[in-house]
């Protein structure tokens, strides 16, 4: 769905290659985000089941949802692209929200 506003505006993003070479670094800040968002739902929200997932996967998003607007800012995009990624990251984050309100169990 993407891809058209991607390709228009190559000039901005990193070449295939340079992304393949730094990719390790993609892995690793993307694991560091799985790390902190699980802790901080199960210090936080932890117990409260699906609906808390859902609500804190809510919060996180439109915490997130607000920095796009600043690439919009800095990056020369169009406004959709941000937009875009405003609101697949909303939804991604709400998915993972309620993945680990489902999934988490206290272990006392």
């Amino acid at each position: 769905i993407a891809t058209p506003m991607y390709q228009a505006t190559a000039s901005v993003w990193r070449t295939p290659a340079d992304q393949l070479h730094f990719f390790g670094w993609a892995v690793f800040g993307t694991a560091l985000f799985s790390i902190f968002f699980c802790l901080i739902y199960a210090k936080g929200f932890g117990n409260r089941g699906l609906r808390g997932g859902f609500m804190y996967g809510l919060y996180v998003a439109l915490m997130f949802s607000f920095i796009s607007t600043s690439f919009y800012m800095v990056l020369p995009i169009p406004g959709a692209m941000a937009m875009w990624w405003a609101i697949s990251g909303l939804i991604e984050t709400i998915i993972l929200g309620c993945l680990v309100g489902a999934i988490y169990k206290p272990l006392n």
